[in-house]
């Protein structure tokens, strides 16, 4: 009896040893590691941030995805982060699988997507047989656009309106351009106005005001009735580099770490 006992023991312990010895592999570890560079030079990029923001779950190939800006996010988004060393180097360590948006910022540069070409970015794909991937991030330098607004007598104009219109290149069997608003600012006691954190892309810029003597008549009035009506008066909205109609306006295309000037006179 006691030898029967001792062998449904050892068949039991070497049931449960099998058991352990056939449980799952180890989960993969799943990471987009690479180096954030200087799109001019190619320098490192130190001090960078980074944040990978899960898009997809349904995996195609263990490979970069290019995707448009509209349409992503159909569920509540997990993100990871990550911060580049001394030498433009970073690693960001992931919770699972699927397609990842990778987003990179840094000081003196504008915060875009991987790869990010006018609309379209690139996103990076991880499976179970591919876990980890290198890239090489590109980060495009701040651009920049400045500019004076002066009126008919040369004089700045004070707290005009300023606004800037990121062009895009014409729609298949379309003539015009497709322009979205980037921005707004004012300008200020010279005159003079700033863009500053743009990407690289083609703008265009229009300018509204009131001249002095019509902002001085209005003063604190609430009641614009007894406003002489001479005095009523607006510059006519005005598009670099003078002109009243967008369709011939200069379009300003800036590359990577351009400052360009633009002054208007209205």
């Amino acid at each position: 009896m006691r030898t029967s006992s001792l062998l449904r023991s050892a068949v039991a312990l070497a049931v449960m040893g099998y058991g352990v010895a056939a449980a799952a592999p180890a989960r993969p570890q799943y990471q987009i590691s690479g180096t954030l560079v200087n799109s001019i030079d190619g320098s490192p990029v130190p001090h960078g941030h980074l944040t990978a923001t899960l898009v997809a779950t349904t995996l195609a190939a263990p490979t970069l995805v290019r995707e448009g800006r509209t349409g992503r996010r159909h569920f509540p988004a997990r993100t990871a982060t990550g911060d580049t060393d001394d030498n433009g180097r970073f690693w960001i360590s992931l919770p699972s699988a699927g397609r990842w948006s990778l987003a990179a910022g840094a000081r003196g540069f504008t915060h875009q997507a991987y790869q990010e070409h006018g609309l379209f970015s690139t996103a990076v794909v991880l499976t179970s047989a591919a876990p980890s991937i290198q890239v090489r991030f590109a980060l495009s330098p701040e651009a920049s656009i400045v500019g004076v607004v002066l009126d008919e007598a040369g004089e700045a104009v004070r707290k005009a309106q300023v606004s800037l219109m990121r062009v895009a290149p014409p729609a298949p069997g379309q003539a015009e351009r497709a322009a979205a608003h980037r921005g707004t600012t004012m300008t200020d006691d010279r005159g003079e106005y700033e863009f500053d954190g743009l990407p690289p892309g083609s703008y265009t810029i229009c300018v509204t005001a009131r001249p002095w003597y019509a902002v001085a008549a209005q003063g604190g009035r609430a009641d614009s009735s007894s406003l002489d009506p001479s005095l009523d008066v607006t510059y006519a909205p005005t598009w670099f580099p003078g002109v009243d109609d967008p369709a011939p306006a200069e379009v300003l295309a800036l590359n990577a770490g351009d400052h360009r000037e633009a002054d208007l006179r209205l």
